[in-house]
Parts: C-alpha cells; structure tokens; sequence
C-alpha cells in the first residue's frame, strides 16, 4: 500500500512540479526535472510522516531549495540541455496558443520574482495561503498581500495591451 500511494503521489504531482519550477522559479528544464527527482527522494524517505501531513507543500519547498541551490554553483548543475522542436506548427490553432503563451510569459515577465512565484503556485497550481506561505517560507499576509499586488500588475498589463 505504501509504494502504491508514493506512485500515485509521484504520477500526480511530477509533472506540475518540474511545470511550476520551470516557469515560477525560472530553472532549466534539466535544473526543474533534477530538482524534481531529488524532491522525490526526500518524500519517499519521509513517507510514512509526511502522507498524513502537507506531503505537497514538504515536496515543493525541497525542489525549490535543490533548484536554487544548484543554480548558485553552476559547475554542479549537469549542463546540455536538450532543445526541443516545435514540430510541424502549421494550423492556425496552434500559432494562436503558441503566441497566446508567448504573450503569457511576457507578462508574467513583468512581475517580481516573489509574485511570479505565489501566483504560479495559487492561480495554477491551485495551493492554498497557507500551503503557498509553507512551501515559500513566508508568512500568510506576504502571501496575499503578494497576490493582490501580483494580479493588480498583471490587470493593469492586459488592460494596457487591449489597449494598443
């Protein structure tokens, strides 16, 4: 039963980890999925502790701590990234949602990095105050206080964009 849960917990959650580390913390994808499986090892250690407590928040704040502590010492982190191709990009469905996301990470580009954080981990990661304040290691009114200025910015940039 334990390995199923961790499978089950892993299968869930890897995905949106390395997702939330690529683009909240800004980490190469290789940094992200290396950050991940650490992560990963850590939780599976602590298993039977953790699958009654917060085992998500405890998995994103180990990733995050791996990230940036292998993007302070470069010559640590594994270099060669893959590129990756778009691949055949002729529909006009797909250039939409290619540049939709383009304009997306431009504005998300605007934000601080705290706000970019809190808001890739409740708007799209659908953590709550408190799970986002753990995992962040802040408390809960930085939290919101972060959001409302985050989504404040980002109203004012799409308001400005629809208007040119």
């Amino acid at each position: 039963m334990f390995e199923e849960e961790l499978d089950e917990f892993f299968l869930g959650h890897f995905a949106p980890l390395v997702g939330y580390l690529r683009g909240g913390e800004r980490v190469p994808e290789h940094v992200a999925e290396a950050a991940a499986h650490y992560a990963f090892q850590v939780v599976r250690q602590k298993w039977p502790k953790l699958r009654d407590e917060q085992p998500k928040a405890f998995l994103y704040r180990v990733a995050i701590w791996w990230a940036r502590k292998h993007l302070a010492k470069p010559e640590a982190v594994p270099s060669g990234l893959a590129v990756k191709e778009l691949g055949d990009v002729r529909s006009s469905e797909a250039i939409d949602e290619l540049l939709a996301g383009m304009r997306v990470d431009a504005l998300l580009d605007e934000l601080t990095h705290r706000q970019r954080q809190v808001v890739f981990l409740v708007d799209l990661h659908g953590f709550r105050g408190p799970d986002t304040a753990q995992i962040l290691g802040v408390s809960e009114g930085t939290v919101k206080k972060t959001l409302f200025m985050a989504r404040a910015r980002l109203r004012t940039l799409i308001e400005k964009e629809a208007d040119q």
